[in-house]
């Protein structure tokens, strides 16, 4: 797992280990060797043209470029600004210098890398034609990369600072993860693959964080495991209502996809229609049909975990239910998943009385974190952490935001799943992701742990379907197969 440090965090230890005595400069010059080393490994025969900026980040680019030149290679610098002021750093290190300077890209060979080192987290970008038709020519390179953040987003507030930002492949960047990376999806999409580079440790050493990207690789260990002597019954109970009228594939995907994830004992509670496909296609889930909430209430209770709202929508049957399990919830001690079509009614009357446990699990897309919020799904991508606090802050229960790079809200606490793939935008994948949770939290995973340890599994399965197949005409069921194998 690694921490994200807001930019407000990384200014205040910037600020903190200077005024120690550290030297700003020693700083700058490690972050130029950093990235200098990384682009030799990574592009030994290339050459470099540089984006500079009026800033500090300007500078780091300056130096970077003076090593790669004192290695032999060819490095070019842009000046982007030329009459804006520079910073003190920067204005040195054009003095101290020598390097070979150029006016235009437009003879520059395709082929070159591209170095973006014009503002960083810290510049203010604004609005500027000339600055405009450098990104655009710059974004036609064959290689880009960013140092420290690509212009044009915003890492402080989360939204689109340019109209035309860079699109970084490579972002190399120093001393901590930014949160500002992951809050909105423009973000996201421009900064490419991250890469954290080391340089001194003790700058961030003291400064607390509350938000966590973490991946696979982090959750391995707090998968359930089975023993030699175990059975069925040791490894939760697990009831699942769903599966409205017309929307009873919804109810077989996440019941067969708790199945394969591990889940001890299943019931799938929907509608009677859709008994007969069920049990065709999952005969070893139990499979109860009512037509009306009073026959499936009678149900409840011998569940660890409930699971509710895959095929509901807003129709007699997905509203009594709804009903039926948020009063049910207030009583038992059944922890509880809500997805899809009920996610939707939560905010409305008469759903709207009902206090949530804060164990509780609540799985929403950007459209239905929309919905929650009387909001647009695009304002959601804006800023997806913080819609992710505002749901937690209005339920207050366990969020899990779906999307690139899912967020969970937990308390005080934020996680970022780097785990994901556009293979994972197909119908079913939801209620997938869903059964994975509800099964986790049934053997005996804490709420938060289940959710983490879902969306983890959820992505990398879609990252392995990517590879070996495509993004594109990937099955639910192809998920559930990969989840199955990747647990294992």
């Amino acid at each position: 797992m690694n921490k994200l440090y807001t930019t407000e965090q990384i200014f205040a230890s910037e600020k903190s280990f200077f005024n120690k005595g550290h030297p700003q400069l020693e700083l700058m010059l490690n972050a130029a060797h950093a990235s200098a080393d990384w682009l030799l490994n990574n592009f030994p025969k290339k050459k470099f043209l540089f984006l500079i900026g009026p800033g500090n980040n300007g500078a780091d680019g300056l130096y970077t470029a003076n090593i790669l030149q004192n290695n032999g290679l060819e490095a070019l610098v842009l000046d982007v600004f030329p009459r804006k002021l520079k910073s003190d750093l920067n204005s040195e290190a054009w003095k101290k210098l020598t390097l070979k300077k150029i006016k235009s890209m437009d003879k520059i060979s395709k082929n070159t890398v591209i170095i973006d080192s014009i503002f960083g987290i810290g510049g203010k970008a604004r609005a500027n034609k000339k600055l405009q038709r450098i990104i655009e020519a710059a974004n036609t390179f064959n290689h880009r990369v960013a140092i420290d953040s690509p212009t044009g987003i915003d890492l402080t507030h989360g939204r689109q600072a340019l109209t035309v930002n860079f699109e970084a492949q490579i972002t190399l960047t120093f001393l901590g993860l930014k949160q500002g990376f992951y809050l909105c999806s423009h973000n996201i999409l421009n900064t490419g693959k991250i890469i954290l580079l080391d340089l001194n440790k003790t700058v961030l050493k003291t400064t607390k964080s509350n938000s966590t990207l973490f991946g696979f690789d982090d959750i391995g260990k707090i998968l359930p495991e089975r023993k030699q002597d175990t059975h069925k019954g040791n490894h939760g109970k697990l009831a699942i209502l769903a599966g409205d009228e017309g929307m009873g594939g919804a109810g077989i995907l996440t019941a067969m996809s708790a199945l394969m994830s591990g889940a001890g004992v299943i019931k799938l509670l929907t509608r009677k229609a859709h008994i007969a496909p069920a049990l065709a296609q999952i005969p070893e889930v139990m499979v109860i049909g009512g037509d009306n909430a009073q026959d499936l209430e009678l149900k409840f209770g011998w569940e660890d975990v409930l699971v509710a709202g895959p095929g509901f929508f807003k129709n007699y049957w997905s509203e009594q239910n709804l009903y039926k399990v948020l009063a049910y919830s207030q009583k038992s001690k059944s922890r509880l998943v809500i997805d899809a079509g009920a996610l939707s009614m939560l905010s409305e009357k008469p759903f709207s009385k009902f206090k949530l446990n804060p164990s509780t699990v609540l799985t929403p897309h950007p459209g239905e974190a929309a919905s929650l919020l009387k909001t647009s799904s695009e304002n959601i991508q804006k800023n997806r952490v913080a819609a992710a606090k505002k749901l937690h802050k209005k339920f207050g229960c366990i969020i899990v935001l779906k999307g690139m790079h899912t967020v969970i809200a937990f308390k005080e606490k934020i996680f970022i799943c780097e785990n994901g793939s556009p293979s994972l935008a197909t119908p079913g994948s939801g209620d997938v992701l869903t059964g994975i949770i509800g099964s986790f939290m049934a053997q005996g995973l804490t709420s938060v742990s289940a959710a983490k340890a879902g969306v983890a599994v959820h992505g990398l399965a879609g990252e392995i379907l990517a590879n070996e197949v495509g993004s594109i005409g990937i099955t639910a069921q192809d998920i559930i197969s990969t989840i199955r194998s990747l647990i294992n």
